[in-house]
């Protein structure tokens, strides 16, 4: 490149025009660089605006590529180069011809630095100066233009933000507008749109909100660059002709280029017009639409200038500290060492090999330092960093031993190192056993001389030779056998040449055998086993029975794996540490840990944990905790309790701080950090486990009530004791009934710890959790279960003044005593001589007279005994806060009930509601520490960027975006919140708000808004362009903003040449100033309303044919009586204002002729073409007609942002089916810019292997079902088929059973028309094929329709079928079944009696307790009756005749009670 760069130089020194050829062959290059595929692609200056149209040089016959032209070639080549993960976007800068003249003609250039300036920013800063404007002073009108830049293009800024009361009275009567307006439309309720409002800005008053107007205001030129800017040749207008047949002759050729590899999606048209700031920022907006994030930015390396020799005579450690703080800015965060340690990561790119660098070449990148080996590899890596960091380092070439006893589990860590390191596993034993598994065992031994030289010596008994087992090593080093596990991610498809040997070498012979052939391996793994009694644990004997039959002779060395191999091991490790370094780890430990181990002491390039001192915590300013919070990872992973860690055993890991709880769990983390640690996802917590503890009185059971609907287990501890004695051991059931029994329920503190973890193992608790009450119940217990570290969530402490307390025991005591003298006195009524009834009766007379007599001392005795609970309660809890950092919630219960429980859920909703976020890490920060973190790359934006995730789950609108700015640091992203209680919020629950669906691109609506004069368009225009930041475009502030731009442009020069005449403008030039002005980039930008235009069919035709086709078409209905009205009362207004006005009846008349000739063709138009036709009451009031348009503005919007992603939705395929695909990204493809779901794997399958077929293949239907609900079925529209179900109808049998009707919860919208179906099976059915049901008629002779008549309207027999007959024939069939007869009643009577009691407990309406109440009296009523038939029982059980005098001597038992109770009947009148 630096030979072009010299050729370019020479020529332009020396006067000469420049070869074309060279810019083009500089131009691939440029693409293809580092620096253009990490940054990303603006390709500007071709095709050259040049006749020249073949190259000489280009004699190719191919028709490819698409355009003769040598430039566009060169074009289309740069897009072939393309990165993969590059998007192409097309911006097409549109500008009329005689307009590009006049800019061209009146542009200037700088003959010193070539910069062109246009005429208008060279006329600004002559004008300028003259006023008096001087180098150093700040321009007044740019800064007022920029301002109003801001506010145009900020959409935070006119977002309408609902305010309290108090927050209007900085704004002057704003609330008193908003009254005022609310009152003059009650009075009139027209919606006129004559009405002006008294209080507003003389902007808001016309309708703009935004200036419409190009931008006049420039960057004022230096007075030297004014004074030497000339015209240039080409600019004159006899040679603008020249260039402009050249383009005209290369366009076919750009247009086919263009259709070649821009589809529309990506194509960006802009009116070329606007001032440059306008089109930056509109191209920016559409670039964002598109889902370019204009956020995420390259990040720079940042150099870390050394001086020669600095380094010298420091340690390794050292540098790295050194560099650490190197070049700071202020509050950014200290670096870390990367991962690639002192290697070069270029060289590892470029040659696959790890290359060992000096510290001269240090690189600051995204927070990390990295050294390189040479300036070639410096910059190449600060061209595109990310291309040499993308995959990480892997330890390669190395070679292992693993060494150790029997069962000591080598050969499974030999097999999983070189799993993943891509290692050669060599085990000798394997080998052999491979080879004797052979059945052609007479060929092998042919064939592999040393194979039947080993069996030979076994047969005999003889020992193999170290050599011959070299031997066999280095034939598994020359054969490629398979990797195991594939390749690393860090080989990048290379093999490796390390190598593992499993078990070898096993003595002193073998080792020195090994070094002599130079098979020193670079590190030594013995896995030590002290004690041999531990090798059952390893894996379990074989029972002597089970051993095979074979000869001693077959294993002369077996000993030796039992004590030879132990004896030798010592002179086997002191002759390998020559050559190798050793690694030792005890085998008793888990195969993790022990991988964990290993894989540390060999890979340099593992992710490790390092202890950090509190003053080093101090020193780190902000830091972010891990993934566990600031509880302790190994509690949580060993024994899954939230054990809250200590600052004093702090950990770094990967960047994040974890506390650990003590020195154990340190070393455990610190030995395997990533079994302890997720730092991609969440962790889960345990489920919650609460204590509640309180006086008698507090109210634990109502606190721990109300907690239930979270689904935690409540139990009481003493309930929970007898639960556990009935599956304990004996001796334990013993213990703890004699403890219950005799020692007031205190147990020792063996039993409360196997009952209280006992509830950390058991079913539902283990997995549910616990509410435990009452425990613990004195400190002792409290001391117990600290012991023995069974952790919770948290204490509930519940604080209550003793006489409070004792106010309410008292209170329940009156009251159960009360209760149960109101049971036995209503017993007592119906059976007088109830014993148990009279007995409880006297018993609740007696405590209700003792609470009454003794009150003031029981209330003593109680207000004792609650201090004594309280006392109880405050050594418990001084137990936990002195030992444990467990959470204590107080609840103050001296208050009243429903305030009470209100603070207790507020204080558990985090550990409850938010539990998947209760080890949410996340960290609040500065705005500043924010922007520095994404600056450099550290951190980087959410899939939200800005958008403020808690207001888009809160906000149902699609065209509002709440963006924040109080920032949030989660894991490696930062989030934006919108207010400190939304940050709040966010940070309490930030799993529930990180797992939304990201935003879409907002897509900003083009609205019309028709209908008669006075309809309220205007109106409503106003207010739906206000509620969501629109531009309210309406002919005259189209006009006028053309016309205050001073825009030199033809167009301006039209108006003025009609308007100065006193003409009328012409209907084309109108279409021109809103084709111009609905391009303009703030309308792009924010959407716009475009009020009372198109009038006639003619103009919406001529909008249509330029590609400016409304989003959504709005028709306010309004009767010509209400037209005229209107007209009225506006004109009287307008008199009594005295304003000038239009409001005249042959004005509005003429106006509503042109509606009436052209509204039902407007209607067909967009109706029947673009479904985009709404009809709206205009004669309504106008916040009617405003919740309407947002209502269908919302419901178009969201369609229309969803319509990539519908039509990907759907497909025909090779069944011709409509099959709408699931929700989510499991079965998309992308192909040629678009993409496509598919509805199940096989779908995807088929259109991965030929795309072109499905992708351009049958387009969808134009029409395509909708499913709706009943609220669709509104007048005029109706149910197709007369409401009877069409699937049905064309699959059904013949006759009447085909005919049946659909249910209104299953309705489909398909062509503008409703269907209903049975059933959702049939709806299914027509979703996929409705052009095959669409169009069925109905039989001349249809089956009488269901019609739904009132029950009040029916005849008297129909009445009392449909209201009473079910339940009265329930009762009347039992009561047929019981055949009651009462005492001292009639038959009639009786069965009346039952079947009002019978009705009355089976009435569904009535409460379960009224239902049970009445079924009580029902079951009395028939003992009453059963009364007779005992009576006659009993004495016909006596010797007597019947119905004679039975002597009380020979009555039965029982009688004389039946016969009291028989008379009683009597007398009461029962």
């Amino acid at each position: 490149m630096f030979f072009h760069y010299v050729q370019i130089f020479d020529t332009l020194i020396a006067g000469r025009e420049l070869n074309t050829s060279l810019f083009l062959e500089y131009y691939p290059k440029l693409v293809s660089s580092n620096d253009a595929q990490y940054r990303g692609i603006v390709l500007e200056g071709l095709p050259y605006n040049s006749v020249k149209i073949l190259d000489p040089a280009d004699t190719s016959e191919s028709t490819e590529p698409v355009t003769p032209f040598p430039d566009l070639k060169v074009l289309e080549t740069c897009i072939a180069m393309k990165p993969p993960h590059f998007k192409l976007v097309l911006v097409n800068l549109i500008m009329p011809e005689d307009d590009l003249c006049t800019r061209r003609a009146g542009q200037w250039i700088d003959p010193m630095t070539g910069v062109l300036y246009c005429g208008a920013q060279v006329e600004y800063s002559k004008r300028r100066r003259a006023e008096g404007w001087v180098d150093g002073t700040p321009d007044t009108l740019y800064e007022e233009a920029w301002d109003e830049e801001m506010r145009t293009w900020d959409f935070e800024v006119a977002e309408p933000v609902k305010k309290a009361v108090g927050e209007f009275e900085e704004e002057g009567g704003e609330i008193a507008e908003d009254e005022e307006e609310e009152e003059e439309d009650e009075n009139d309720g027209d919606g006129s749109e004559g009405k002006k409002r008294k209080k507003t800005s003389e902007k808001d008053a016309n309708g703009v909100r935004f200036d419409l107007s190009n931008k006049k205001v420039w960057v004022i030129l230096q007075n030297e660059v004014l004074g030497r800017l000339v015209k240039r040749p080409e600019d004159v207008t006899e040679n603008l002709s020249v260039d402009f047949a050249g383009f005209q002759g290369k366009k076919p050729s750009i247009e086919k280029l263009k259709r070649k590899y821009f589809d529309s999606m990506h194509t960006i048209n802009l009116d070329a017009r606007q001032h440059p700031d306008i089109l930056l920022r509109n191209a920016m907006n559409r670039l964002a639409a598109l889902g370019f994030s204009l956020l995420r930015k390259p990040v720079s390396t940042k150099k870390l200038e050394i001086a020669p020799g600095f380094f010298s005579g420091m340690t390794q450690q050292d540098i790295y500290t050194y560099l650490m703080t190197l070049d700071v800015e202020p509050g950014e965060p200290q670096r870390e060492e990367s991962s690639w340690g002192h290697f070069c990561p270029v060289k590892f790119y470029e040659q696959n090999t790890l290359v060992h660098t000096g510290f001269e070449i240090p690189v600051s990148y995204r927070g990390c330092f990295y050294f390189l080996s040479d300036e070639h590899s410096y910059n190449q890596f600060v061209g595109n960093p990310d291309k040499y960091l993308e995959i990480p380092p892997t330890l390669m070439g190395v070679n292992l031993c693993v060494l150790g006893g029997p069962f000591t589990g080598k050969t499974a860590q030999s097999k999983m190192l070189a799993q993943i390191y891509n290692l050669k596993y060599i085990s000798a034993d394997e080998m052999l056993s491979e080879w004797d598994s052979d059945p052609n065992q007479r060929e092998l031994k042919k064939s592999n001389k040393r194979y039947a030289e080993i069996v030979e010596r076994c047969r005999t008994g003889q020992s193999v030779a170290p050599e011959t087992m070299i031997e066999l090593i280095l034939i598994a080093l020359r054969n490629k056998t398979p990797d195991l596990g594939g390749n690393s991610s860090g080989s990048r498809g290379k093999k490796s040449t390390g190598w593992i040997i499993d078990g070898f070498p096993r003595t002193i012979d073998e080792a020195r055998a090994m070094v002599s052939a130079g098979l020193s391996p670079d590190y030594v793994v013995l896995l030590s086993n002290g004690n041999v009694s531990e090798i059952p644990t390893r894996k379990p004997a074989v029972p002597v029975d089970d051993m095979p039959n074979l000869p001693v002779v077959m294993f002369p060395y077996f000993d030796n794996l039992y004590n030879g191999f132990k004896e030798e091991l010592s002179d086997i490790v002191k002759l390998l540490e020559t050559k190798s370094k050793l690694m030792e780890t005890g085998a008793e430990q888990s195969i993790p840990t022990i991988l964990a181990i290993i894989q540390s002491a060999i890979d340099s390039f593992l992710p490790k944990a390092k202890e950090i001192s509190e003053k080093q915590l101090g020193e780190l300013g902000f830091f972010e905790m891990g993934s566990t919070k600031d509880f302790c990872p190994f509690a949580l992973r060993q024994v899954n309790v939230l054990r809250k860690g200590n600052p004093q055993y702090a950990v770094k890991y990967l960047s994040q701080i974890y506390y650990l709880s003590n020195e154990e769990a340190k070393y455990a983390f610190l030995m395997e950090p990533h079994n302890f640690a997720d730092v991609r996802n969440l962790m889960n917590p345990p489920p919650p486990r609460f204590f509640f503890l309180g006086p008698q009185g507090a109210g634990k059971s109502v606190c721990m009530k109300s907690l239930e609907h979270w689904g935690a287990p409540i139990l009481r501890f003493e309930d929970y004791i007898y639960e556990y004695a009935k599956t304990a051991e004996k001796s334990d059931q013993e213990e703890i009934e004699y403890m219950m029994r005799e020692n007031a329920g205190v147990l020792s503190p063996i039993l409360i710890e196997d009952i209280v973890s006992s509830l950390f193992k058991r079913e539902p608790y283990a997995t549910k959790g616990f509410l435990l009450e009452g425990f613990p119940r004195t400190k002792a217990d409290a001391e117990v279960v600290v012991k023995h570290n069974l952790h919770i969530d948290a204490v509930v402490v519940l604080r209550i003044d003793s006489e409070v307390a004792a106010k309410r025991i008292m209170h329940e005591k009156k009251k159960d005593a009360l209760a149960s003298k109101r049971e036995a006195s209503a017993i007592l009524t119906v059976n007088p001589n109830d014993k148990r009834a009279l007995e409880s009766l006297t018993n609740a007379d007696l405590e209700i007279k003792r609470l009454q007599d003794h009150e003031a001392d029981l209330f003593d005795d109680l207000v004792s005994s609650v201090d004594k609970g309280n006392m109880r309660v405050s050594d418990a809890v001084s137990s936990f806060e002195n030992a444990w950092q467990v959470p204590i919630i107080e609840i103050d219960c001296n208050k009243c009930l429903r305030p009470m429980i209100g603070s207790l859920k507020r204080q558990c909703v985090p550990f409850f509601e938010n539990r998947p976020s209760l080890l949410s890490n996340a960290l609040k920060i500065e705005f500043r520490e924010a922007e520095m973190l994404l600056r450099l790359g550290i951190k980087s934006y959410s899939r939200f960027e800005k958008i403020c995730p808690v207001s888009l789950k809160k906000n149902s609108s699609v065209l509002k975006r709440h963006s924040g700015s109080k920032p949030v640091l989660f894991r490696d992203h930062i989030y934006y919140l919108r207010t400190e209680e939304f940050r709040d919020e966010f940070v309490n629950n930030i799993q529930e708000y990180i797992s939304q669906t990201p935003p879409q691109p907002a897509v900003r609506p083009q609205i019309a808004i028709l209908g008669r004069p006075k309809c309220g368009k205007t109106t409503g225009a106003a207010r739906i362009s206000k509620e969501y930041d629109l531009v309210h475009l309406t002919i005259p502030t189209i006009i006028n903003s053309i016309l205050q731009g001073s825009e030199n442009i033809s167009l301006s020069k039209k108006i003025t040449q009609s308007l100065h005449a006193g003409e009328c403008l012409p209907e084309d030039v109108i279409l021109e100033a809103v084709l111009l002005v609905t391009s303009r980039a703030v309308c792009m930008a924010r959407g716009w309303v475009l009020d009372g235009y198109p009038q006639t069919i003619h103009q919406a035709k001529q909008l249509e044919a330029f590609g400016v086709i409304p989003h959504v078409v709005f028709h306010l209905n309004l009767d010509e009586i209400s037209m005229y009205q209107r007209t009225d009362n506006d004109m009287r207004i307008d008199i009594r204002s005295k304003t000038p006005h239009l409001n005249f009846a042959g004005v509005t008349r003429e106006r509503n002729e042109i509606h009436a000739q052209n509204a039902t063709l407007l209607k067909s138009m967009y109706k029947g073409t673009y479904e985009n036709w709404i009809e709206i009451d205009g004669s309504k009031s106008k916040w009617y007609v405003k919740n309407e348009l947002v209502r269908y503005l919302e419901g178009a919007t969201k369609r229309r942002q969803n319509y990539t992603d519908l039509k990907s939705k759907v497909k025909m395929l090779d069944n011709g089916e409509l099959v709408f695909a699931p929700r989510g990204t499991d079965y998309t493809a992308e192909f040629d810019g678009q993409f496509f779901k598919m509805s199940e794997k096989e779908y995807l399958a088929l259109f991965l292997q030929n795309p072109e077929k499905y992708a351009f293949g049958p387009e969808l239907p134009e029409s395509l079902p909708e499913r709706k609900s009943v609220s669709a079925l509104v007048f005029p529209k109706h149910l197709e088929l007369q409401g009877y179900c069409p699937v049905t109808l064309a699959d059904g049998p013949s006759g009447f059973d085909s005919i049946i009707p659909g249910n209104l919860n299953y309705i489909v919208e398909y062509e503008e028309r409703l269907f209903a179906f049975e059933s959702e099976e049939k709806l299914g059915r027509f979703m996929k094929t409705p052009w095959a049901f669409a169009n069925l008629e109905l039989p001349k002779k249809l089956p009488p329709k269901i019609v739904q008549i009132p029950v009040g309207q029916l005849p008297i027999i129909g009445y009392l079928e449909q209201s009473v007959a079910r339940s009265l024939t329930d009762a009347m069939t039992e009561v047929s079944k019981s055949r009651p007869k009462h005492p001292y009643k009639s038959l009639s009577a009786s069965a009346s009696e039952y079947i009002g009691y019978y009705l009355k407990s089976k009435n569904p309406r009535s409460k379960v307790w009224i239902q049970e109440k009445h079924s009580k009296n029902l079951e009395r009523f028939l003992d009453r009756c059963a009364l007779i038939s005992e009576i006659s029982t009993l004495a016909k059980g006596s010797s007597l005749p019947d119905f004679s005098y039975i002597e009380p001597e020979n009555r039965q038992s029982g009688l004389d009670e039946k016969m009291r109770q028989f008379f009683s009947m009597q007398q009461s009148g029962c």
